[in-house]
């Protein structure tokens, strides 16, 4: 579910009812919910964030996650069905920050012959490191 909040200081207030969450997400057969406020770049053009998000899929184990790829891959798109980005954008979301582990996930989007091409990337960190003996 993508959730479009109006202001990044209300999506950084949001404190999700877990389990309320996960019925939602049961119900509708979705992961969870894609939340997110338009960043400077969609506001005023004076900055390169396209959208401040936070994800949120309980039913999976994972109450908030850092960066999602597949999401934000998934609000680039509807970011264009909705004409707030042209063919060729680049994007930059911002998430992780409400967990104190901000991601930088970066997209674009191009209209091709067959319809609509969507890449996402980012860089990443490791946060833990370990060893399975089988």
């Amino acid at each position: 579910i993508i959730l479009p909040v109006a202001k990044r200081e209300l999506l950084d207030k949001i404190k999700p009812d877990f389990n309320k969450l996960s019925e939602l997400s049961k119900k509708h057969q979705v992961v969870g919910v894609h939340a997110f406020a338009l960043g400077e770049a969609l506001l005023d053009k004076s900055n390169q964030v396209t959208a401040y998000c936070r994800n949120f899929a309980p039913l999976y184990g994972i109450d908030e996650e850092a960066a999602t790829g597949t999401a934000n891959g998934a609000l680039t798109y509807f970011l264009f069905k909705n004409a707030l980005i042209d063919d060729g954008a680049e994007c930059l979301f911002i998430q992780g920050e409400a967990m104190n582990r901000p991601s930088k996930v970066l997209s674009s989007i191009a209209l091709e012959d067959d319809g609509v091409s969507v890449k996402v990337g980012g860089t990443g960190v490791i946060v833990a490191q370990g060893e399975v003996n089988l």
